[in-house]
């Protein structure tokens, strides 16, 4: 889920699009990529944005044990994920897309430190 996927106002969500690529099996993996699509500001990653975020998630689905130390993994393979994915949008489906740098911010998304992932906090 990134930003451009949720319609709201005023902190209110009114609805949620573009379920595309969401995961069947591993569930942590959509919440992840919640957390690249919606936890960043100026391209560094806001611990606040990603506890507020787990907060929400686990009020509804509690993640187990090994979810929470797998987190970091599979941060990095959703970054990787999401960066094939731009790169195939908007470099070999889409020639000259004004977005064609898009999956390099991914690429350095993976330079930040996210070790705060697998911290609790109540």
């Amino acid at each position: 889920m990134f930003q451009d996927n949720i319609l709201g106002h005023s902190g209110e969500v009114l609805a949620i699009l573009d379920f595309e690529d969401m995961c069947f099996n591993i569930l942590a993996i959509d919440l992840v990529v919640a957390f690249i699509g919606c936890c960043w500001i100026d391209e560094k990653p806001v611990e606040e944005l990603w506890f507020s975020l787990l907060s929400g998630y686990e009020s509804v689905r509690p993640l187990s044990p090994e979810e929470r130390a797998a987190l970091p993994e599979l941060y990095r393979y959703a970054s990787l994920s999401v960066a094939a994915w731009r790169y195939r949008k908007f470099i070999l489906d889409e020639e000259d897309s004004e977005h064609a740098g898009r999956y390099l911010l991914m690429m350095k998304g993976l330079e930040e430190s996210v070790e705060f992932l697998t911290e609790i906090r109540k």
